[in-house]
């Protein structure tokens, strides 16, 4: 059996996740399906007219989904290179 990866939306504004993509099984793919819709959110809510940081945005946020049904957020570059 192979294992499967997901990824949703979490629409700040509804604050309620929503589905994204397809499945993936492996997690490289994924995450770089994962970083082309945080790249998508920012053409169309991008963060300089967002209220607040970090969790406290109102743009939509991106989580992947491990097989074992755990969930992790993936942030924007910008912010994964500040840590």
């Amino acid at each position: 059996m192979s294992e499967v990866w997901k990824i949703v939306g979490y629409d700040a504004l509804e604050e309620e996740f929503y589905k994204m993509g397809s499945e993936y099984f492996d997690e490289e793919s994924a995450y770089a399906a994962a970083v082309a819709h945080l790249e998508s959110i920012e053409e169309s809510q991008p963060s300089s007219d967002s209220v607040g940081e970090g969790d406290e945005s109102v743009q939509d946020q991106v989580f992947i989904i491990k097989p074992d049904g755990a969930r992790y957020r993936v942030l924007p570059k910008e912010i994964q290179d500040e840590l």
